[in-house]
């Protein structure tokens, strides 16, 4: 997943030229048959024929196929895990990789259909990622599903250890008058690691050994922000491979975020911290109001709009023409063009709240 061609698509959708079409295709993890990948892309160049054909003239429909073609004839499969979406006017393109399910659709509209790219735009939540080795630490900034290396490598080496357990664990030599060579390796690792929450406060996630991670986590001085753990060796692995590991923790990462912001959203006072329902956010997220939108992934709700734009009406009135066939969608634009986040949160987990709401900068 790449947050740059995430945004590359929400830049595209704020004035497209011609017909805008999304084409969205559901990919498994893993091996492609490419075959059946082949098969596949053939239904979807037939339905954007078919779709635009009564819209435009021939020699339009084949340019969007050939930029189709262009767009996704070097797919990296393995970028893609759950599927990718291929977002194209007249002019351009921008092709996405999303880590998430997505349903397979084609839709040639006035707008894209941007759904999965806001939800993937909302998913991305900052990480450290420490991980304990048998030879040293190696820290990881993380961003999403983007995992980096921090320069300053953790290189401290813990002295003497020996390895003579069958089962993978490390013990020290007895003939040290200090047992606990390793011990105070992992608490000066804790101390480094404290500099760079000092610079930026994040969760952090803690991977290694069982018996390792279990002392740090005990003796960390930074358990506020421990936010998952993971037992294995992580030795000589990529930064791909660490991920792969923790993906499922990061994915914990935000749901916490969302189920905090609902929390806050219950606890929040008055109409000065909060707004809920499509009519009553509208307006203040065109003031600038809105510091977080929260939406049920899965809502949508079709609306009309006036030329000024600050109010939304759910049927058309004589000042009211401007039609939004996705209201939620345009809504969640208005907060992102202003600064503001946008979370999704689990389908039904809204209801309190008419399946949108905002909290509030002032």
């Amino acid at each position: 997943m790449s947050e740059t061609s995430f945004n590359q698509v929400m830049e595209l959708s704020r004035q497209p030229k011609g017909w805008c079409v999304s084409a969205i295709l559901h990919t498994e993890r893993g091996f492609q048959d490419h075959k059946k990948t082949s098969a596949k892309f053939k239904e979807v160049e037939q339905a954007i024929e078919d779709q635009l054909l009564p819209l435009s003239d021939k020699d339009t429909v084949k340019q969007y196929l050939a930029r189709f073609e262009a767009l996704t004839s070097e797919l990296d499969f393995a970028q893609s895990k759950d599927g990718f979406g291929v977002y194209m006017d007249e002019t351009s393109g921008v092709v996405v990789h999303f880590s998430f399910a997505v349903e397979s659709k084609v839709i040639v509209d006035k707008s894209f259909e941007i759904r999965d790219v806001l939800f993937g735009l909302s998913r991305p939540t900052p990480y450290y990622v420490l991980v304990l080795g048998k030879e040293d630490a190696r820290l990881y900034d993380g961003l999403g599903d983007k995992i980096t290396q921090v320069s300053d490598r953790m290189d401290l080496s813990p002295e003497e250890r020996i390895y003579d357990d069958p089962n993978g664990s490390w013990t020290y030599s007895k003939s040290r008058t200090e047992t606990n060579t390793y011990h105070t390796f992992l608490d000066q690792i804790d101390d480094l690691l404290g500099l760079y929450l000092s610079r930026k406060k994040q969760p952090f996630l803690l991977v290694g050994p069982e018996a390792d991670i279990n002392y740090f986590s005990n003796h960390t001085k930074h358990e506020d922000l421990l936010a998952g753990k993971l037992s294995g060796s992580f030795d000589h692995v990529s930064a791909e491979k660490v991920y792969a590991e923790i993906e499922t923790l990061v994915d914990e990462l935000s749901h916490r975020k969302v189920a905090e912001a609902i929390e806050q959203l219950e606890n929040a006072g008055g109409q000065s911290t909060r707004a809920q329902g499509i009519q009553a956010v509208w307006p203040l997220a065109c003031e600038g109001r809105v510091g977080t939108l929260i939406i049920e992934r899965n809502y949508r709700q079709s609306g009309y709009s006036s030329e000024e734009d600050m109010t939304l009406f759910l049927e058309e009135t004589e000042s009211a023409t401007v039609f939004h066939k996705d209201a939620i969608d345009d809504l969640a634009e208005k907060v992102l063009h202003l600064h503001g986040k946008v979370l999704f949160a689990d389908e039904g987990s809204m209801d309190a709240f008419g399946h949108v709401a905002a909290l509030l900068r002032y």
